[in-house]
């Protein structure tokens, strides 16, 4: 199964295989969903067949709504390739605070959306709803989207940056670190990269050999460098922790890397988390300017392998191996999905609902957090792969298992292996399409999104772009 990592500080997703579709096929069958993806306030989901769902806030057109207002249920994307004028086939998709970055299966690349610091690459700082061609750079294989800043890798590993400048989050060096730049540039450094996340002010780089290079902001430790120094280009992060105390080891292979507004975390060989940055966000009492093993994630007596890790601006969730999604730091605007109880979470807290479980339901829970019921684990004989009530008790299966995640500014998602997209938080503006809106500014549990991208009965795709 490929594996589409598009990162900013507002997003994060990655697919893996679960015991179901080992056994029976069973998110081939059921599932067309691509990625998930959200923005500052806004969200979107490609299938795999290559259309593009978009909704949310619309004032500066980041939503793809000529009339910029907002939309609260997912709404196909239509854009046409400028020279094929077919109808695009979307591979990824990256979401900044107000706009959007796509990339076609042709590998070119698009955006529309806010533009005042230039972080759309098109040479100008007007907004645009919409999707454009971002000529400056031939052909792109991975985005990231920031806040205000823009990153994209070519296929052959090369980095380009573009938007706001600011503590030196291009990694174009000292002499760029308050200006903006409008069109993609290429970092000049020998590395070639694989994998690409910006915060608001920083940016992470995964190398070919599972390097990772940091630089932007510097303050709460975020780069992981053992200082609070800002970098103007590239860094290599060269050692880490084992443990709070213990002697700095070599730097591990890592794979992949998310970053939020304060700190950074990174996946590396063996399936193992590691974080840096502000204190509460990374679960210590200081904050941590050197990669310290993370180990608050209590599932037995093992340590988890963790699958995927995703952060918004203050919060950060992490699936494991056996289906566990987990969540902590900023929950002030429900985006932990733990219920309307406390404001933040110091430590990781499970997150369930009666959607979806994981395989070991150990640990921290939620005191608001519900395991379904054997009836809402049983399927009708007739639809014996999708969860639901049944009429008679004639087989039980299990609930869905979570697949992958997104976070946002203030909102969360997740989508299951029946390919269904669960949403939380912050729900202004439309960014997280329930069928029926919570009750509130935000909604503090799961709920499904509105299941209107997967009604529409769509023409066959355009051969071209």
């Amino acid at each position: 199964m490929q594996i589409f990592v598009a990162g900013n500080p507002l997003l994060g997703w990655q697919k893996r295989e679960s015991k179901a579709q080992e056994k029976r096929g069973f998110v081939g069958e059921h599932a067309q969903l691509q990625l998930i993806a959200c923005g500052g306030m806004h969200s979107a989901a490609v299938e795999k067949d290559g259309s593009c769902w978009l909704w949310g806030h619309g004032e500066y057109g980041q939503n793809a709504s000529a009339e910029l207002e907002d939309i609260w249920k997912p709404s196909l994307l239509s854009a046409v390739d400028p020279i094929s004028r077919m109808k695009i086939k979307v591979m990824s998709v990256a979401l900044g605070m107000e706009h959007c970055l796509m990339i076609s299966t042709n590998l070119e690349l698009f955006s529309w959306g806010r533009n005042h610091r230039g972080q759309l690459g098109l040479g100008t700082t007007t907004d645009t709803c919409e999707p454009t061609f971002v000529a400056a750079l031939a052909k792109a294989s991975s985005v990231a989207a920031g806040e205000d800043h823009s990153a994209g890798i070519t296929p052959g590993g090369e980095v380009y940056t573009w938007g706001n400048a600011e503590c030196g989050k291009l990694g174009h060096g000292s002499s760029m670190i308050r200006s903006a730049m409008s069109f993609p540039k290429q970092i000049n450094m020998e590395t070639r990269v694989k994998k690409v996340n910006c915060g608001p002010l920083h940016t992470a780089l995964i190398g070919n050999n599972g390097e990772l290079l940091t630089f932007g902001a510097g303050w709460f430790g975020r780069l992981g460098h053992g200082d609070m120094n800002n970098q103007y280009s590239p860094k290599l992060v060269e050692q880490v922790l084992q443990d709070l105390g213990s002697d700095l080891k070599g730097s591990p292979r890592f794979l992949d890397v998310t970053c939020g507004s304060f700190h950074t975390c990174v996946i590396c060989e063996g399936s193992m988390l590691w974080v840096c940055g502000r204190d509460y966000l990374v679960c210590e009492s200081d904050h941590i300017t050197t990669p310290l093993l993370f180990g608050r994630i209590e599932e037995g007596a093992a340590q988890p392998e963790i699958v995927t890790v995703v952060a918004g601006a203050n919060h950060t969730l992490c699936l494991t191996r056996s289906g566990n999604l987990w969540g902590w730091g900023d929950n002030s605007k429900g985006q932990l999905g733990l219920g309307g109880g406390s404001p933040d979470h110091a430590l990781p807290t499970l997150i369930s609902c009666k959607g979806w479980r994981g395989r070991e339901s150990t640990g921290r829970e939620a005191k608001d957090s519900k395991e379904p019921t054997d009836t809402e684990l049983t399927a009708p004989p007739e639809s014996p792969t999708k969860s639901g009530k049944l009429k008679s008790k004639a087989r039980i299966v299990e609930a869905p298992e979570v697949m992958g995640v997104a976070c946002g500014y203030a909102h969360s998602m997740a989508v299951t292996d029946t390919g269904d997209i669960w949403a939380w938080g912050l729900q202004s503006g439309g960014r997280l399409a329930l069928k029926v809106p919570f009750d509130g500014k935000f909604c503090p549990i799961p709920q499904k999104v509105h299941p209107s991208w997967k009604l529409v009965e769509k023409q066959p795709p355009g051969r071209g772009g």
